[in-house]
């Protein structure tokens, strides 16, 4: 039986981001190291499985300061090592359309053996049941406040005659049930990966939405200015979720355990 191999890998991989669309951008960094660091360009599942553990542990010894060729991408494992490493879980997403099936399947099979990594396959639908209870009122409340977002909010510094000029110009945006999931869900993704990394995960919009907001809001085309609700912060621990909306207010507690 002829033993499954996949050619141009370093292509491939690099080329992850155009190819499986709609992963975390922290998966197409881990990526684009694999593809720098892989030692063939043809190479078998295992071979492949062998790239990806030497990339775990290039990113826990910082050994890739010493090959990095991309200053991007050296700058994103500067500051960014340990969500990057984690979504090595998700590689094998990025290996099922970009490999052959059998090939694919193999390095799953590897995975699982080897890291008990097993990920849904690429593109099944995702569904908020799947998330924790702190992440699933987190993301419900986000998607409630981008229906109705309040530009007036205390400390806001939006005089109440622009902000009716603000929303007749701009108007309120409806969102599909479809769309409201996928934002949901995006945003959920990004919650999880901070909780995985730090063990909380820290919500804000001061005029813009912080860059987990704003990954879930391009989703649907969320206005990045007006939009989401003014000086509105969040933290997320798995035991605790708790809102603060505008300049004056409190903390409020949203869910505890």
């Amino acid at each position: 039986m002829a033993e499954k191999v996949m050619n141009n890998v370093r292509e491939k991989l690099s080329q992850s981001r155009k190819m499986c669309e709609g992963m975390s951008e922290r998966a197409y960094l881990l990526a684009d190291y694999m593809s720098e660091i892989a030692a063939s360009d043809t190479i078998t599942p295992f071979g492949l499985v062998a790239c990806l553990s030497r990339a775990i542990e290039d990113t826990y010894q910082e050994r890739w300061r010493e090959g990095t060729k991309k200053q991007e991408l050296c700058l994103s494992l500067l500051e960014d090592a340990k969500r990057i490493r984690n979504q090595a879980v998700n590689i094998p997403q990025i290996i099922d359309v970009i490999a052959d099936e059998d090939f694919a399947e193999e390095f799953r099979a590897i995975c699982k053996e080897k890291f008990d990594f097993n990920p849904p396959k690429y593109g099944t639908p995702k569904q908020l049941e799947e998330y924790p209870e702190y992440v699933k009122v987190a993301v419900n409340w986000w998607a409630n406040a981008i229906f109705f977002p309040k530009l007036d909010t205390p400390g806001a510094a939006v005089p109440t005659f622009l902000v009716q000029i603000i929303e007749e110009e701009v108007g309120v945006k409806s969102y599909s049930n479809e769309e409201l999931l996928n934002f949901k869900t995006t945003l959920a993704d990004e919650i999880m990966e901070d909780i995985n990394a730090w063990g909380v995960c820290n919500l804000s919009v001061d005029y813009h939405p912080c860059d987990a907001l704003e990954v879930a809001g391009k989703k649907i085309d969320v206005h990045q200015a007006f939009g989401y609700p003014l000086r509105t912060s969040m933290s997320i621990w798995k035991d605790e979720v708790e809102v603060k909306v505008g300049d004056g207010g409190k903390f409020k507690t949203l869910w505890t355990k």
